[in-house]
């Protein structure tokens, strides 16, 4: 082969070769002219502790704080956040403290928030019952 001059070297041409795939439970293969990439599944070691879900912490407070007693509820979405930053940093200890935390505070607030319902019930109830509501 001559080389023209001005042009490269020509480069052996790459011819894909067939791949057999075969299965199992079947008699029939399956030929493919393409290269098959299998994606592998993604292993995460925790040294055997699961890892804590945060998503309960921040459910409980976005509620509470939707339609109970929110100041309560945003001390308890403060310690949700917390919690997500102690899982992304590997700290599952610490998360598990700060979503205690965010529940406990959340769970204060929707205690505060039916009180005050129940009170605000009973105060129209008994101003019902005395003649001082008129419809």
């Amino acid at each position: 082969m001559s080389q023209t001059p001005g042009y490269a070297t020509p480069q052996p041409t790459y011819i894909p070769q067939p791949v057999v795939f075969t299965n199992p439970q079947q008699s029939n293969v399956v030929y493919s002219s393409v290269p098959q990439t299998v994606q592998q599944p993604t292993i995460i070691y925790t040294n055997g502790a699961p890892i804590p879900d945060v998503g309960t912490a921040w459910t409980w407070s976005i509620i509470t704080c939707l339609f109970c007693f929110w100041p309560l509820a945003i001390v308890g979405m403060v310690f949700a956040r917390k919690a997500g930053t102690a899982v992304s940093s590997g700290d599952h200890e610490l998360a598990e403290k700060h979503i205690a935390k965010s529940i406990r505070f959340s769970q204060l607030s929707l205690g505060i928030g039916a009180i005050f319902a129940i009170a605000v019930v009973v105060f129209y109830a008994v101003l019902f019952i005395s003649g001082g509501f008129n419809l």
